[in-house]
């Protein structure tokens, strides 16, 4: 993101399509991966602009970029430090949890905005599963 933009960044969001269904033969592979970063610019003397960045990486190798004037609202931002599990480990304790799978190919990475204080979640379906 810095050999990008030349700017500071912050990371806000992972967002992952799986190739399969949670609640059917799934093995955790990923079909796309996709980051979602935030910087902010010097506008002018004395104004400063927000850009949204969107990557996205499929399977296949291919990769898209894309950003747009704005600004990240849903989330905390996110920091290597602070993330305890990995994807792996989380995708193998949602496997282990005697609990219906959500009908969705659907993982995210975030830490929410309130109304509490909480660790980066790894959170597994949708809002329709």
């Amino acid at each position: 993101m810095k050999a990008e933009t030349g700017n500071d960044y912050t990371w806000y969001e992972t967002d992952i399509l799986l190739n399969n269904f949670l609640n059917e033969e799934c093995d955790g592979s990923i079909a796309e991966l996709v980051n979602i970063f935030q910087t902010v610019e010097q506008a002018s003397e004395t104004s400063f602009d927000t850009k949204v960045f969107k990557f996205q990486h499929f399977a296949d190798g291919r990769n898209t970029k894309g950003s747009t004037f704005g600004f990240w609202i849903e989330n905390n931002p996110l920091h290597m430090d602070e993330i305890k599990v990995s994807y792996k480990d989380a995708f193998k304790k949602i496997q282990e949890v005697n609990l219906p799978k959500p009908h969705s190919r659907h993982v995210c990475l975030r830490n929410p905005i309130g109304p509490k204080a909480c660790n980066p979640q790894w959170i597994f379906g949708n809002i329709h599963s």
